[in-house]
């Protein structure tokens, strides 16, 4: 809607009855159109916010609008976004947030990566302790075979490991007490809560050892035995111990209320471990007698951001990529995917067949992502999201994700500029050839020079930075297409952007990328 030539010629127009008729144009066509396709996606998200159960820049974007689209603009009704019921929802409860609740600033954390199997075990309190803080980090998931590969060049060939910074540490509760410390789940100016605290984990450690040794037994017989004797002697046996230590933790007020520290998750994270009986010979009501761990584990699991992680997909969903058999705004996505090794299904479809799908896809475009059968769309999102999964997008640096944030703005400019869409589906050549003209003379090689200048600024070798990330591959997808040869487009037309062709350079000359080529562009 804003990047609508008439929307634009509203706001510079002077003349006060050209603007008007510009105004009711859009009230007629453009801004009911946007709103529609808005409003669509918010019912299909269903949360209480615009994109899930939180305040984001979502909800504070749609707020923007609608008060814009209501404050009496002449020739736009205040009442447009009245019937869309989703849209004023979302208005609404931004409208009586106080203000500090809406200061939203640059993450002050480190670059924090969590690396275990692809299961619970001795990564899960971790994972919802910096949940729960609502610390950012990035939660890698590997494979055996992956572990294998990696085991020597651990600090002690074990996992989980945690990067700060790009330093690895090791030992599972010295990384919880870490994860408790800056996500506010460890009271660390309060020594003895502290004490209290780690008191209740070194015991829980001593659990865990406890029950290793039967993880590792390959005797069934022996295994069978050992995991009775857990149960019928040493699990109740410190279940006893830590019930009543927590007893005695309930005394002090800091303890009575519903705050959720780290001892909680840990004794959450047990229980459920010990109640989903994949233990085998263990009953999953060993720790049924037990008030308090009981008690711990229900307020834990009642936790609104405990619900919200485990409704959360954390292993690699089902994918299958849709878009037309070419490489266009569909590459870098497939190039993505590929380079870190998600497994997807690439549909390519012919222009008769989108036409046919058009009026069932969200915002009646390609191309769209299936997540386990949910379709999403637009490509930038699905570039970024591919990008978080193979990890070209970074979830823990606010710096680098601005950068390449701050370059796909620039492309969405372009891509969204109506003659740029127009000329994509202009079927008369001539029309089509001028159009293009028109965009070879003015909007592409402003963007391109707007790309070359923000990669300068970044100052690496790469589009962002130093690294490879989903940048590079939108730029490579897009000097592709170019060089490919597009009619009405000199193939030369991007050749004078020095960084951008060693953007492009560097993304040709990648091992994954020369393997995707060969076997799909030649």
């Amino acid at each position: 809607m804003f990047g609508s030539p008439d929307w634009r010629a509203s706001s510079k127009e002077q003349d006060s009855d050209k603007r008007l008729e510009i105004s009711k144009a859009l009230a007629k066509d453009a801004i009911p159109k946007a709103i529609s396709l808005l409003e669509k996606r918010l019912a299909d998200f269903n949360s209480q916010y615009a994109v899930g159960e939180d305040l984001t820049v979502a909800d504070l974007t749609v707020y923007t609008v609608v008060l814009n689209l209501t404050s009496g603009k002449p020739g736009i009704p205040s009442t447009i976004t009245d019937p869309y019921p989703n849209v004023q929802r979302v208005f609404n409860q931004v409208k009586v947030l106080q203000p500090q609740t809406v200061v939203i600033a640059m993450s002050g954390f480190p670059n924090i990566k969590l690396t275990y199997f692809a299961a619970a075990g001795r990564a899960e309190a971790q994972r919802l302790v910096f949940y729960l803080g609502g610390v950012p980090f990035e939660d890698k998931r590997i494979n055996h075979q992956q572990f294998t590969a990696m085991k020597e060049s651990l600090p002690l060939g074990q996992v989980p490991i945690l990067e700060v910074d790009g330093e690895i540490f090791t030992q599972s509760h010295a990384i919880m007490r870490y994860a408790g410390r800056v996500s506010g789940l460890y009271p660390n100016s309060t020594p003895y809560l502290a004490l209290k605290i780690d008191e209740l984990l070194h015991a829980m450690a001593e659990v865990e050892e406890q029950m290793g040794p039967s993880f590792y037994e390959s005797d069934a017989d022996k295994k069978k035995a050992m995991r009775e004797e857990l149960a019928a002697t040493t699990l109740p046996r410190y279940a006893r111990l830590i019930e009543a230590r927590l007893e005695k933790m309930q005394q002090l007020p800091a303890f009575q209320s519903d705050k959720v520290y780290v001892h909680d998750v840990a004794i959450y994270a047990w229980v459920k471990s010990l109640r989903a009986g994949y233990i085998d010979s263990i009953p999953t009501t060993v720790l049924d007698g037990y008030k308090l761990l009981n008690s711990t584990y229900e307020r834990v699991a009642a936790h609104p951001k405990v619900k919200e992680w485990y409704s959360l997909q954390h292993n690699i969903p089902k994918l299958k990529f849709t878009y037309m058999p070419h490489p266009g705004r569909g590459e870098p996505i497939r190039l993505a995917f590929f380079i870190g090794g998600i497994e997807f299904e690439d549909e390519r479809i012919t222009r008769e067949e989108l036409a046919s799908r058009k009026p069932s896809l969200p915002f009646n475009q390609l191309p769209v992502l299936e997540v386990d059968g949910d379709v999403i769309a637009q490509s930038l999102a699905i570039l970024r999201y591919a990008g978080t999964l193979s990890g070209l997008y970074p979830v823990t640096d606010a710096l680098v994700a601005y950068r390449i944030d701050e370059l796909f703005a620039i492309l969405d400019d372009m891509f969204n500029y109506p003659v740029w869409g127009l000329s994509h589906r202009e079927k008369d050549t001539a029309k089509q050839l001028a159009m293009r003209e028109e965009l070879a003379n003015g909007m592409v090689p402003k963007t391109l020079g707007f790309l070359e200048n923000r990669v300068a600024k970044n100052k690496g070798a790469y589009a962002a930075g130093e690294s490879l990330t989903v940048a590079d591959l939108a730029i490579y997808a897009l000097l592709l297409s170019f060089k490919s040869g597009v009619p009405g487009f000199p193939t030369t037309i991007a050749d004078s952007y020095v960084n951008l062709q060693g953007v492009f350079k560097l993304v040709a000359a990648h091992p994954k990328v020369v393997e995707w080529n060969a076997a799909h562009n030649q």
